[in-house]
């Protein structure tokens, strides 16, 4: 990144010192933001519009536009400078897919100053969240002061089953887009030729150390449940802050409710009736939101199957 001088600007070269520290700014994406991106960028590719395009892709649904989760970095920075004119150049990684109802939280701190070239270095901490499966490693490779692909410690899996989270202290980082396609980080499997493929979630970029953890939400993945009757699904999230957690429904039906306890517990209740069977699932997204500053989500994403004949309880397929 680059600072300008002769603009007017809230934040001049000649005021900055190392360590100063950008507020961080976050923001949730919606299905709205994806759709009005679209129409304004004309991008209407049907992996961030279509759920059946981006799940023959792969994918569990809609993915957010690389270039709107990109122009949220901008806008931290843009506010911050107090304006787009002192920013001159920007690049940025596109490592992992953003699905509506996760939080982008941007920020960062300054890790040097060039007075020859008027240049900002950002010192960062990048958290991901990957999926725990198998046992052989990968790593965070960045655009670093002393090459353009510096390794971070690797990561060794434990085959928990579960998701989880790392976070990486980049202390040399330049970010100077010097790695392919312009990017300042990529995610490296240590063992490509096992045939086992490494899942990524979220990643986060910090102006320190993050010191808001996102919840954990805890929701099944796939249900069977019977028509003509009320089904209840219990829901819990945990918040390894210790803070208060807020569930919400994000994508849902006419026949689903969301009870909250207040307390990061509570239950969906299904009241489904024969018009509303079809062959084909239906998918409800929960929400699960701490109380941090800024506040950060967890998502799961539930198939219901409606089944016309009477069962005992909700039918969990694993």
């Amino acid at each position: 990144m680059h600072v300008g001088g002769a603009r007017a600007v809230s934040v001049r070269f000649e005021d900055l010192s190392v360590g100063d520290e950008l507020p961080p700014l976050a923001r949730t994406l919606t299905r709205d933001d994806l759709v009005r991106y679209a129409e304004a960028s004309g991008d209407r590719n049907p992996l961030h519009l279509d759920d059946a395009a981006a799940r023959a892709a792969g994918f569990p649904g809609v993915i957010a536009h690389g270039m709107l989760t990109m122009g949220h970095l901008a806008t931290c920075l843009t506010r911050w400078l107090g304006g787009p004119e002192a920013l001159e150049r920007l690049t940025a990684p596109f490592r992992a897919p953003v699905f509506p109802g996760e939080t982008l939280v941007a920020g960062g701190r300054v890790r040097a100053l060039d007075a020859s070239t008027r240049r900002v270095e950002l010192e960062v901490w990048v958290t991901v969240e990957y999926y725990d499966g198998g046992n052989d490693q990968w790593m965070l490779e960045y655009d670093g002061t002393t090459a353009p692909y510096t390794a971070a410690p690797p990561v060794q899996l434990q085959n928990t089953g579960k998701w989880r989270l790392h976070t990486f202290h980049l202390t040399d980082a330049y970010f100077g887009g010097r790695q392919n396609v312009g990017a300042d980080l990529r995610l490296s499997d240590l063992s490509w030729a096992d045939g086992q493929t490494n899942y990524f979630g979220r990643v986060w970029i910090a102006r320190s150390l993050p010191g808001n953890q996102p919840p954990d939400l805890v929701a099944p993945n796939r249900v069977a449940v019977p028509v003509g009757k009320i089904t209840q699904i219990p829901v819990s999230a945990t918040d390894p802050d210790g803070g208060l957690i807020s569930l919400s429904l994000d994508r849902s039906v006419d026949f689903a409710t969301l009870v909250d306890n207040g307390d990061g517990s509570g239950f969906l209740r299904l009241a489904p009736a024969e018009s509303d069977m079809r062959p084909c699932p239906f998918r409800i997204r929960l929400l699960a939101t701490d109380s941090g500053n800024p506040s950060l989500s967890d998502a799961a994403t539930i198939q219901i199957i409606l089944h016309p004949y009477a069962v005992f309880l909700p039918v969990t397929i694993r």
